[in-house]
Formats: C-alpha cells, sequence, structure tokens
C-alpha cells in the first residue's frame, strides 16, 4: 500500500474533481523553476559574480531567492574545499619545514589571562589547603555540616528528604585561589570517594563570576560509550562575601567582598549636628533605612510585619565605623530627649509667672505667704536648671572621653592585628625559604653518605683480602685482631654518626613544634581578646536599642 501525503489547503475537503485539477499547477510550477533556473544560469554564468552592493534579499521571488542563496553556499564550501587541499599538498611538499598549524579561536583561550591563577601544585596552596577549615575533612577525620541556603533565616517548609544516593562531584574552572576555597566548600557537600562507584554527578563550573549548577546520571549504552541525562534542578550561584569561621552577619570578619559598582555611595551622611553624625547605607529597599535594624517589640494582639534586608555588603571596617556612630548619635538623642522631657516637666509643675508693676513694687501690697512661696519657686527653679546645666557639661565631657577611648582601642587593635599578620607573613616566608634550601642540601647529604658507604665497603673488603693471604698462623692472628679492631672501630664511628644526625633533626623537629605552639597560644590570646571585646560591644549595643 502507498501512501501519498496530502497538503492541507482552503480546497482540502472539496470534491475529487477539484483534486485533479490542483495536478496541474504541479507541472507550471516545475517549468517555472526549470525556467528560473536556466535564467540564473544565463545570467550567472559563474554562478557567484555578482556586484558587491547586491543582496539575496533584493531578490523577491522566493525561489529564485533560494535558488541563489543554495549556489552562494555550494560555491563557498567547494572553494574552502580547495584551499584546505592546496594548504595540505604544500604542508606535504614542505615537510619538516611546514610552518605550525594555526590554533582555532574560541572564547576561552581568547579570555584575557587572570593574574590570580595559581598553580595547584603550589607550596604555598598546599600549605593553605593543609591548614584551612576541611582540611579534617579530607583527612577523614569529621564529617562536615555545609548548608547552602538562599535566605539568612530558614524556613520550615523544605524538600524531600535526601536520599543515600551520594553522587560524583565535579569541580570545573576552579583556578584561583579563592576559587580554591571555593572549590573545597563544593567539595565538602558530598561524602569524598575517590575510587567513586556510582551513576549519579553533580557538576560545578565557575564562569564569568558565576557558579553553574547541574546534576546527571549516567547512561552506559555500551562498555565504550557513555550518555548523561539530565536530572534535578539547575540553579546559578553568585559570590558576594566570604568571612572567617562562621557566619556573622554583625561582627564577621570578611576575607573578601564583591566590588561595587559605586563603593563611594555605600556610607554617606544624612545628619550632621554639633553633637552627633549618623551614617546610613544606601541600599534598593526604600523602606529599610539601616541595614541592621533593632528588633521591635509587638503588642499580643498585633501581627509582625516580614522585614526587608537589603543586598548591599560593607567591608568590616566600615561597618564598625558605621554602627559606632549610630551607636553614640542614639545614645546622644535618647539623652537629649530626656533632657527636654525634663525641661519640660520642671516647667509645668513650677511656672514662673513674671509681674509687670508700674508704680514702685513696695507699694503693692502682698501678703507675706505668697512672697515667700514665690521666692522659694525661684530658687528651686534656678537650683535645677543649674544642676541641669552642669549634668549637660559632664555628659560632654564623657562623651569626649568615650569617643577618644573607642577611637584608641580602634587603633591599639588595628595595630595588633597588623603586628600579627607581619609576623605571621614573616614566619611563613622565611618557612618557605627555609625550605627551599633545604632540598639541595639533603641530596648533597644524600650523595655523600653514598660515597661514604662505598669507601666503607671498598675498605672492608681490602681488610677482607688481607686476611686470605698465607702467613703464618702468628702473623695471620695478628692481622686478624688487628682487622678486627679496625673493622669494629669503623662500625662504631658509622653508628656514632647516625646517632648524631638522629638528634639533630629531633632537635629541629622540636624546636618547630615549640614555635607552632607558641605562636597558637599567641592566636589564641588574641581570639580571646576579640571576643570578649565582641561581647562588650554587644552589651553596650543591648540597652542601646532597648531605649530606642
Amino acid at each position: 500500500m502507498d501512501f501519498v501525503e496530502v497538503p492541507v489547503s482552503e480546497d482540502a475537503f472539496s470534491s475529487k474533481s477539484k483534486g485533479k485539477k490542483q495536478k496541474k499547477p504541479k507541472k507550471s510550477r516545475e517549468k517555472s523553476d526549470e525556467n528560473v533556473t536556466a535564467e540564473s544560469e544565463s545570467a550567472d554564468p559563474s554562478g557567484t559574480s555578482m556586484p558587491p552592493t547586491f543582496s539575496l534579499s533584493e531578490i523577491k521571488n522566493k525561489q529564485r531567492r533560494h535558488l541563489m542563496f543554495m549556489k552562494l553556499k555550494q560555491e563557498k564550501r567547494r572553494q574552502k574545499l580547495q584551499l584546505r587541499k592546496k594548504r595540505k599538498k604544500e604542508r606535504e611538499a614542505l615537510g619538516d619545514k611546514a610552518p605550525p598549524k594555526e590554533v582555532p579561536k574560541t572564547i576561552e583561550n581568547q579570555r584575557i589571562y587572570d593574574e590570580t591563577t595559581v598553580d595547584p601544585e603550589d607550596e604555598e596552596v598546599a600549605f593553605d589547603e593543609g591548614t584551612d577549615e576541611f582540611s579534617a575533612y579530607f583527612n577523614k577525620l569529621i564529617n562536615p555540616k555545609v548548608l547552602i541556603t538562599t535566605s539568612d533565616r530558614p524556613r520550615g517548609r523544605k524538600g524531600k528528604d535526601p536520599t543515600e544516593h551520594y553522587p560524583e562531584v565535579i569541580l570545573n574552572n576552579f583556578t584561583t585561589r579563592l576559587g580554591h576555597s571555593i572549590g573545597r566548600m563544593f567539595a565538602a557537600l558530598f561524602p569524598q570517594d575517590p575510587q567513586f562507584v556510582g551513576r549519579q554527578v553533580a557538576t560545578f563550573h565557575n564562569q564569568r563570576d558565576f557558579v553553574f549548577f547541574r546534576f546527571h546520571r549516567y547512561i552506559f549504552k555500551n562498555e565504550k560509550k557513555v550518555g548523561i541525562q539530565e536530572l534535578g534542578p539547575r540553579f546559578t550561584l553568585k559570590l558576594r562575601s566570604l568571612q572567617k569561621g562562621t557566619f556573622d552577619s554583625k561582627f564577621g570578619e570578611y576575607e573578601w567582598v564583591h566590588k561595587s559598582l559605586f563603593p563611594e555611595l555605600y556610607l554617606l551622611p544624612v545628619e550632621e549636628n554639633a553633637n552627633s553624625l549618623s551614617l546610613r547605607s544606601l541600599s534598593l529597599d526604600t523602606n529599610s533605612q539601616t541595614r541592621y535594624s533593632p528588633r521591635p517589640s509587638f503588642a499580643p494582639g498585633q501581627t509582625k510585619e516580614p522585614t526587608k534586608f537589603p543586598l548591599i555588603k560593607q567591608q568590616p571596617q566600615q561597618y564598625l565605623l558605621a554602627q559606632s556612630l549610630e551607636n553614640e548619635s542614639s545614645f546622644s538623642s535618647v539623652e537629649e530627649r530626656e533632657e527636654d522631657s525634663l525641661e519640660v516637666r520642671v516647667s509645668k509643675t513650677d511656672p514662673v509667672v513674671p509681674v509687670l508693676c508700674d508704680s514702685d513694687p513696695n507699694a503693692v501690697s502682698l501678703p507675706e505667704h505668697v512672697q515667700k512661696t514665690a521666692f522659694e519657686r525661684s530658687t528651686n527653679t534656678d537650683e535645677l536648671r543649674k544642676e541641669i546645666r552642669l549634668v549637660k557639661e559632664e555628659r560632654k565631657t564623657l562623651e569626649k572621653t568615650r569617643q577618644e577611648l573607642l577611637r584608641k582601642g580602634k587603633e591599639l587593635l588595628a595595630l595588633n592585628r597588623h603586628r600579627r599578620n607581619q609576623a605571621r607573613d614573616k614566619w611563613k616566608k622565611s618557612y618557605f625559604d627555609t625550605k627551599k634550601a633545604t632540598a639541595p642540601l639533603e641530596d648533597t647529604l644524600k650523595s655523600l653518605r653514598q660515597e661514604l658507604e662505598t669507601f666503607y665497603s671498598k675498605l672492608f673488603q681490602q681488610l677482607q683480602a688481607r686476611d686470605g693471604k698465607t702467613k703464618q698462623r702468628r702473623a695471620r692472628k695478628i692481622s686478624s685482631t688487628k682487622n678486627d679492631l679496625i673493622i669494629q672501630i669503623m662500625t662504631e664511628s658509622c653508628e656514632i654518626e647516625n646517632l648524631k644526625k638522629n638528634i639533630d633533626d629531633a632537635k629541629i623537629k622540636l624546636d618547630t613544634e615549640i614555635k607552632l605552639r607558641k605562636q597558637a597560644t599567641t592566636e589564641l590570646q588574641a581570639l580571646k581578646a576579640e571576643l570578649m571585646q565582641k561581647s562588650s560591644q554587644r552589651s553596650l549595643a543591648g540597652p542601646l536599642t532597648g531605649l530606642r
């Protein structure tokens, strides 16, 4: 049975006679195509000779335009093939003198070289990987707890529970120093197994400041060919900042912060008075004025409105400066409100009413008790005003001393951190320098030891050969005793040298361990001091937020 494809048209459901009549235009079309091709061949004998300003889109006839396009395409393909054959013949004729092949241009090889790219076999990178947070995990000592979320606040709703199938992790293009640390975090999401056996694979690809995630499954068609099938959701990540230790939104120490387009707009003065200066961080969200607003208190009948967090990432120094200035401004504003309320309360309780007298005040006859009460009131108000002025002056002096102490404390902390970083860098530099210098010394020591062993073996052979000579028994006994003594002396000297070398190695290891322990104790003391400072800052920030 033969099936014919029926084109759908307006006359598709018409009678058979009309369907038969529709076959004639096909012949006319074929004739028109032949005419068009003949005309094109007569007009363009070469097939591609066209004026430079002419384009195929100017041809109105669709069939002619399509034919011309196909001819141009075939001609270009033919020219490309001829050029390829010509180059191949030239290379075969030149032989070894042929020029090297041109490297094709791709997006990756045309990209500007990143100076932060490091060699994975670099000693400093290996040292950092051996002392970072994930070193214990890669040494199979602990199980990490890494969670990737899209918000700072966890929600109750979550997906299905994870299964027992652990995928293989593939990390692409994490070649920079920052990429190494981020890649190690991604590698810690699933158990690390070099001899992986399974079908699932999770890929993290770093490109154009973004990290693309894909989840696939291997499909084994045969022993050689393998296909992949995309499974889970795909998502894209962008790194905004990197902190040391656990996440702390207020007092965290940032290792890396994403560069903004307008960094000078992060902190701008909003209100500048004689007593205080308040700073506000600009953000895309117009409702939120500060980055970290205090937690509001709600009545039992009210509902809590969702708070919005702006997307601005500040550096730690800028944020600490803004936070301290905000605390100072809030403290001063609270005290000013208390003073204003105190003055209003005094004025309401003890008002002073001035009396206008046209004549001599002695002529006015007032009762004595009225005069006494008015005098007492005036003296009380004057005393209260003097006390308020003294309190204001004391408060100003205390604020000045507080600001100076805060400034000195910040300078001392910065100086201490700078000295600590300098000492660490100096020690690391000296460590790597000594490590580089010890490698050739160890090689020379090995060569000298080999020479000593060969000399010792030769001497031992000579002494044994001396015993083999045929001499008298007495002479032979004397020679044997001499040889034994010489051999015993040589062996003892070799053992003494080996013991000296082991003692020197143990001394070096002990010195390094003592230095490492001292450095660890100093760093621990510094961390304790920072922790105490942060706790004191939080305790100061607590009552200030309560006063607000």
